[in-house]
């Protein structure tokens, strides 16, 4: 999709603008759509957009998934922001979805990026289980 080029560019104005003109025809944002817009800002570091469309998704769809969380988490690992992104994955285990072995990776990218080795060890760990 249109939306989908321009995240992978990562001109998040105009996937937005792409989001806005799907809105204005009443057109309803699908899961993969909210996924890729979060991957989308996570990739240029904006972890308080992606959390805004995140908390959207939440409201509109109900159910999340797997991915969807994957791509929050990553984006608040992308810019230090553990703490966040601990809490998204206990969010993640209450509702009952399995994390995704790239969850862990994110997880363990951000401990680095923050350089706390020894939560980088506890989530890897957690891998060998």
């Amino acid at each position: 999709s249109l939306v989908h080029a321009y995240a992978v560019a990562r001109d998040m104005r105009g996937a937005l603008s792409c989001v806005e003109e799907m809105k204005a025809e009443g057109i309803e944002l699908t899961i993969v759509t909210y996924s890729i817009l979060i991957s989308g800002f996570g990739k240029i570091n904006d972890a308080q957009s992606a959390d805004n469309l995140f908390k959207e998704a939440k409201t509109n769809l109900g159910d999340l998934n797997g991915i969807i969380y994957s791509n929050i988490i990553h984006a608040h690992c992308q810019s230090g922001n553990m703490d966040r992104a601990e809490e998204l994955v206990r969010e993640m285990e209450e509702d009952g979805i399995d994390a995704p072995i790239d969850a862990y990776h994110s997880m363990m990218h951000g401990y680095t990026i923050i350089q706390d080795e020894k939560k980088c060890l506890i989530v890897f760990e957690r891998l060998k289980v």
